[in-house]
């Protein structure tokens, strides 16, 4: 199945709709109260069912480049194809950004996965108590989230670069 390429104005407003904010990954913290983890019902050891702060509103995912549940990456994509056959950027650097793209996609599921690991782990310490493991957990959450930092840059450059071509096209001085 053969897509259109769309109009330099509809490519302008794809391009215009995105953004590469960092949102340092919150939907993975566990929830915490008085009592400890907050649990869903029916939470199991092998499955503890731990509470967390929960995605943004698919709204927002669907705009936002450097959340890990969105398909907004996708857009980004098709833009990059869509500029190449406008003329925007050569074949070659079309390819090479459709390559930066997809290591940094693969590295902010990566990062997601390991922020939620780090998150499980330090929820477990702090209601075991054990205070003494706290701060080598949190340092790594922090780690990860200034790589999801990074990335979300990576992803502002490749989306600054595009949407700053195409206006100059779309909306030339």
């Amino acid at each position: 199945m053969k897509t259109e390429t769309p109009t330099l104005s509809t490519l302008h407003a794809e391009l215009a709709a995105l953004r590469a904010l960092p949102c340092r990954l919150v939907h993975e913290r566990v929830l915490m109260d008085e009592n400890g983890i907050r649990r869903r019902d029916g939470a199991v050891e092998s499955d503890p069912g731990m509470v967390r702060v929960g995605l943004c509103s698919k709204a927002v995912r669907d705009q936002q480049l450097s959340c890990a549940h969105t398909r907004a990456r996708n857009v980004l994509d098709k833009a990059i194809v869509a500029s190449a056959t406008h003329g925007l950027v050569s074949a070659q650097e079309a390819a090479q950004l459709r390559a930066e793209l997809k290591r940094i996609d693969l590295a902010i599921h990566m990062t997601d996965w390991e922020k939620n690991q780090a998150e499980v782990r330090y929820a477990l310490l702090a209601e075991q108590g054990r205070q003494d493991g706290l701060p080598g957990e949190q340092q790594h959450v922090d780690e990860l989230v200034a790589r999801h930092g990074q990335l979300s840059a990576e992803l502002g450059r490749i989306h600054g670069l595009l949407l700053e071509r195409c206006k100059a096209v779309h909306n030339p001085a």
